[in-house]
């Protein structure tokens, strides 16, 4: 009898310790985007949240998540790559990812927008207008990006800046995504690449300038099934990125005489780009990748 009895206080104290365990696990604050920590490689995303739950896809250390919500148990919901699962709350925290990009509820006008700087984006997709701006602000650059409705009312609008401004272009608005899913784009050449949700302005995912440098004064050509060929000055040759943010492929001519990519078509065959220089005459010349990135011809 007395056996039972101290195995059913040390029962009482396990199970009065569980639910501190738990909360400790769960005092982390949600925000839309958050940081992969606390592992050695990897973290797994769940179909449900439970440990036991299948794994759709394991999460690399440093990499960032979207939709962001709390779910049961000690688990957050959120999108990689764009599969939507569940992770444990404990490996994940906060990020400031997206502080480069502030968002406002505020009514503007497409005037207010058209009035500042220089067009950096204007079209039209299904019932709504996106405009983007650029213009000097202090010692950086800022662009203003405005989604407006079929009757000219804002949804809603971000702003971008960087620290400081060249002769290039360092920051840039265009379309992505799908005819059924579209995006608006924003690129910040100090900060990263971040998709937004044409119709809300949510933020889908962000591809940090830490993982890949675009350039700037960025080309950019957008297929079909929203997968995005980018390049720009001082960057790199054409970046082949999937419609959910992830990098496929990164082209490299192989050459130093190759350089000052401005234009991108996309072609039958493959990417045909312009570049400033090319070959020891230092004039324009065009270069063809095939669809995986790899030099076919150039010409001159």
């Amino acid at each position: 009898m007395k056996k039972l009895l101290i195995l059913v206080f040390a029962l009482v104290l396990i199970l009065s310790a569980m639910p501190a365990a738990f909360a400790d696990e769960t005092e982390i604050q949600v925000t839309d985007v958050m940081k992969v920590v606390n592992c050695e490689e990897w973290v797994s995303l769940r179909k449900t949240p439970s440990i036991r739950a299948e794994r759709l896809n394991t999460v690399p250390l440093g990499s960032y998540v979207s939709d962001c919500k709390e779910a049961t148990g000690s688990f957050v919901e959120c999108t990689f790559n764009g599969q939507t699962g569940y992770i444990l709350a404990k490996y994940l925290e906060p990020s400031s990812q997206d502080a480069w990009l502030t968002f406002s509820n505020k009514a503007v006008t497409i005037s207010n927008i058209e009035g500042y700087g220089y067009e950096n984006l204007y079209e039209k997709v299904g019932n709504y207008t996106v405009i983007a701006h650029t213009a000097p602000q202090g010692s950086g650059e800022k662009m203003v990006v405005g989604v407006f409705d079929a009757n000219g009312i804002s949804v809603w609008y971000v702003t971008t800046e960087t620290a400081y401004v060249s002769e290039l272009s360092l920051t840039e608005a265009f379309i992505g995504g799908t005819a059924a899913s579209p995006m608006v784009m924003v690129h910040n050449s100090t900060c990263g690449l971040a998709a937004l949700d044409l119709t809300t302005g949510r933020i889908r995912w962000i591809l940090s300038r830490n993982k890949v440098s675009l350039g700037g004064s960025i080309s950019y050509a957008v297929a079909e099934d929203g997968t995005m060929y980018i390049g720009g000055y001082y960057g790199p040759d054409p970046v082949c990125i999937g419609v959910n943010g992830n990098v496929i492929w990164r082209s490299s001519s192989g050459r130093s005489d190759i350089y000052w990519l401005y234009d991108i078509q996309l072609q039958e065959n493959g990417l045909l780009c312009c570049y400033e220089m090319v070959g020891k005459s230092n004039q324009r010349g065009l270069v063809l990748y095939n669809y995986q990135g790899k030099l076919v011809e150039v010409k001159q």
